[in-house]
């Protein structure tokens, strides 16, 4: 009998290739087999990683098929026509990596019936309209009469952790992230997130994680943000929907040429970033290398990594420049996240003294990789060394910006903010400054000054943590204390409170108490994390130069994640994130129940299983504002 057919009849390009290269193309061609039965493609059938079946629909020759990044694609074809004795037949399995249709670009991955395939490394990159799919070819050969058969496969590849809380956590050898991950407002723990689908060299040190909107970012048309990893080998950025990395994704890749960063591998400590600002035009990051600060900012003139700005200029009564002076930062970087200038508040530790970076205007390109001195009697104040008080300070211990408060409507958002500095004395006493500042690096609306009582007096503090006036410290030794600070307002007061002047006493403007066994308990005595996320990630759906990601750490909304660590457990299994609200009439932080992902109504604060938490930060979609200051913290 003689049999015609055309696997391909409709004019689909990935079709016509698939044909040509199994040597049936698109001349219609006549092919003669022998008169048999057991190749009738009604009769196939294909089963998933579940056991469910794959429907393909009326008129369609692709089978669509989803599977999470880093999980293997499993497919396993039920063939009806063929009989117990499979000898008869052979089976290929053809794969094509994502957006690859040609015959030549074919890879024969399996030569089995069923197919098991791991989708990692290249195979494991996240799908969509701008990369494409990935494309499978199982083939049927009867081996007795040479007959073929073919049938097509879309494979959509989605990460198993797009958008959620990603904790980047020491590990038994070296680091991964662990992700409390979000689908349709529901969440779940995926572990390990990094060691199964990424190339990244595991085995560093882990310094910190950031996302914030970059229009420089890999694959930024996709969300408008930059995720960043850094570690003691290499500082990168990752793809924002799989989380993948490529060598051209390194912060040592946008340097300028003319730096003297240019041609080095890049490992910042630390990353201090913020944006965009409210005009939704700029995004800037400062990054920690070799004790120096470097700057980038990315708006409609971008600025990369160039010189460090840590320096100060020094001019002649005539105003000319003289000198270029150069001093070693503090560790920390106060940005006012909320003003067009970019004014951002570094110390200055070789000269004991605040000093402001400002952002100017593309014609005065040179002057942003350098600071300016804050006024000098302003200085003094927040310095302790003013006539009035004249108790100088020892050396600064923290130094942050924090929104204390804002509104929102569909488009845009007002902030009111606050910068604090906490140093330590020369008698082991802590003490700190509340301040803010203007576009011109000036503290016109005011600053308060106070001392912390005796209790923490030498005690070493590993984290300084601040939501509105209520501040939390954790000691060395695991004690965590909370303050609470409503007493103070940003006013300008000659004199610092909390010395000698009943402001900590029972009945006075301030009080603290030692809230250790809320944050450690059931075996977890270590705290190692304590953060506030903005998990609104607020903005405009109609401009690609708005609010993508806010990143506002003292923000009135957001989820506060505490991690510890149960040393009795094995090391990357032994950490706990616990989620916080910060309830503002109480001042207290309150469980911020998740509801979780395979339950109709069960809801967890707490995620055991992870590791020990060094940073945290979200990572999600962009979504319409709809709170105001009016209320407490949504649950999103």
């Amino acid at each position: 009998m003689e049999k015609k057919f055309n696997l391909f009849n409709r004019s689909v390009l990935l079709l016509s290739v698939l044909l040509f290269f199994f040597s049936c193309n698109e001349d219609k061609g006549n092919y003669d087999y022998s008169e048999i039965n057991d190749i009738d493609i009604a009769e196939f059938k294909v089963k998933d990683a579940t056991g469910d079946y794959i429907s393909i629909g009326e008129n369609e020759e692709f089978y669509n098929v989803t599977v999470e990044a880093g999980d293997n694609l499993v497919l396993i074809p039920e063939l009806a026509f063929i009989s117990d004795d499979q000898a008869d037949y052979s089976f290929k399995w053809y794969g094509y990596l994502r957006g690859k249709t040609k015959p030549e670009d074919a890879q024969v991955i399996s030569e089995e019936k069923d197919l098991m395939h791991p989708m990692a490394e290249e195979w494991g990159m996240e799908t969509t309209s701008q990369s494409g799919v990935y494309s499978f070819t199982f083939e049927a050969v009867n081996n007795q009469t040479g007959v073929k058969r073919i049938w097509m496969f879309r494979v959509s590849v989605h990460s198993r952790a797009k958008y959620g809380y990603v904790a980047l956590c020491k590990k038994e050898n070296g680091f991964d992230v662990d992700v409390v991950a979000k689908n349709e407002l529901k969440y779940h723990l995926v572990t390990d997130l990094f060691s199964s689908i990424k190339n990244l060299d595991l085995s560093a040190e882990p310094y910190g994680i950031e996302a914030l909107w970059d229009i420089t970012a890999p694959e930024v048309g996709r969300d408008n943000y930059a995720f960043y990893v850094l570690t003691d080998k290499i500082t990168t950025r990752l793809a924002p929907g799989d989380y993948s990395y490529d060598d051209k994704y390194s912060i040592s890749s946008i340097i300028e040429p003319w730096s003297p960063l240019a041609n080095q591998n890049v490992v910042a400590k630390k990353i201090v970033a913020r944006g965009p600002n409210t005009a939704g035009i700029q995004t800037r990051a400062y990054f920690l290398y070799n004790d120096d600060w470097y700057f980038q900012n990315t708006s409609g003139s971008w600025y990369y990594i160039d010189q460090p700005i840590n320096r100060m200029l020094v001019y002649n009564d005539e105003g000319q420049i003289i000198e270029t002076k150069h001093y070693k930062p503090a560790p920390f970087v106060a940005m006012n996240a909320n003003n067009t200038n970019g004014v951002s508040v570094l110390y200055n530790e070789t000269d004991k003294k605040f000093v402001f970076h400002k952002f100017n205007k593309p014609d005065k390109r040179n002057d942003i990789f350098y600071t300016q001195d804050i006024k000098t009697e302003l200085n003094d104040k927040m310095m302790f060394t003013d006539a009035e008080v004249a108790d100088p300070h020892e050396k600064l211990v923290y130094l942050a910006d924090d929104i204390r408060s804002r509104t929102y409507n569909s488009t845009s958002h007002s902030v009111v903010q606050d910068n604090f500095a906490i140093f330590q004395g020369s008698q082991g006493d802590y003490r700190g400054v509340l301040f803010r500042t203007d576009n011109n690096g000036v503290i016109t609306a005011g600053f308060s000054r106070f001392y912390f009582p005796s209790v923490l007096t030498n005690k070493n503090i590993k984290i300084w943590f601040k939501r509105a006036l209520t501040l939390y410290c954790v000691t060395d030794d695991n004690t965590i204390y909370k303050f609470k600070l409503q007493g103070l307002t940003v006013n300008n007061q000659s004199k610092p409170q909390g010395k000698d002047d009943g402001f900590w006493d029972a009945g006075g403007k301030g009080s603290y108490e030692d809230v250790t066994g809320k944050f450690t308990k059931d075996g977890y005595t270590e705290v190692t994390c304590m953060k506030s996320v903005d998990d609104h990630n607020l903005g405009s759906m109609n401009s690609s130069y708005w609010l993508k990601i806010q990143q506002s750490r003292g923000s009135k909304y957001g989820t506060v994640i505490v991690g510890t660590v149960n040393p009795n457990l094995p090391k990357g299994k032994n950490g706990k994130m616990e989620f916080f609200q910060f309830n503002y009439t109480e001042n207290d932080l309150v469980p911020r129940l998740l509801p979780l992902a395979g339950t109709e109504n069960e809801k967890t604060n707490v995620f055991t299983g992870v590791g020990e938490v060094i940073d945290v930060v979200y990572k999600g979609g962009l979504i319409t504002p709809t709170v105001n200051d009016s209320q407490p913290d949504p649950l999103i």
